[in-house]
């Protein structure tokens, strides 16, 4: 039978106080930037299937308002992706070949 043997423990480091604060302020940073970013906007891609171009026009409703191009042609079998605030409510429209806008796509 073995006799028991000592551990030797190797003594403690000391916490550095400033270096953990440090730390923890800087994934508290990343983790805000993250969320804000996360929260920050939405994209929504339309796709035109139709073997025609299509119009589309976007119309700020209430909320934060989208300040992008709001009329854009999407071309036959392609897509379009727009970037709306978080916030945004409004509609997607098809937009006729006079400028109006008519039938609400997304809302």
């Amino acid at each position: 039978m073995d006799s028991p043997r000592s551990i030797e423990r190797s003594p403690e480091l000391p916490l550095d106080v400033d270096m953990y604060s440090s730390a923890v302020a800087s994934l508290y940073s990343a983790v805000v930037l993250l969320a804000s970013i996360v929260q920050a906007a939405h994209t929504i891609t339309l796709k035109n299937e139709c073997s025609f171009g299509v119009g589309t026009y976007v119309h700020n409703w209430g909320g934060t308002a989208y300040i992008g191009v709001p009329q854009q042609d999407i071309p036959a079998k392609s897509s379009k992706s727009i970037i709306v605030p978080d916030g945004w409510i409004g509609r997607i429209c098809d937009k006729t070949a006079s400028g109006a806008w008519t039938t609400s796509l997304v809302q």
